[in-house]
């Protein structure tokens, strides 16, 4: 369950995923495992998920989070990929929040993560 309210709404998404990553949104549901908000974001046969982090959340931490991406991806690690923007973004700020679209993989999310959210 998120530990904040979204500052997102299914037209802010379509917008928005439409404007910066040429994504036409067909469907938005909403996922409510983790401390952030989470989508899964439905555009034709391709299936992406959204996450909005918490306000706490820097520019640096989301550079960080994109070379550790980089990095689990090079070292062959099965991950999800960091979907980049027209511009070859990998986040954007949105309403005062960042978000990163990445591909969507089914799975399941680690439970435990009260120890890992940042207040």
């Amino acid at each position: 369950m998120a530990i904040q309210k979204t500052v997102l709404n299914h037209s802010i998404i379509t917008e928005s995923l439409q404007k910066l990553y040429n994504v036409p949104v067909d469907k938005i549901e909403r996922v409510k495992t983790g401390s952030a908000n989470c989508y899964k974001v439905c555009a034709g046969i391709k299936q992406y998920f959204l996450k909005e982090y918490q306000e706490t959340f820097s520019e640096s931490d989301l550079q960080r989070e994109a070379r550790l991406n980089r990095f689990l991806l090079s070292a062959a690690f099965p991950t999800s990929v960091l979907i980049t923007d027209v511009n070859g973004n990998a986040y954007h700020r949105i309403n005062n929040r960042y978000i990163v679209l990445q591909e969507y993989i089914d799975g399941k999310n680690y439970i435990g993560h009260a120890d890992f959210v940042r207040r």
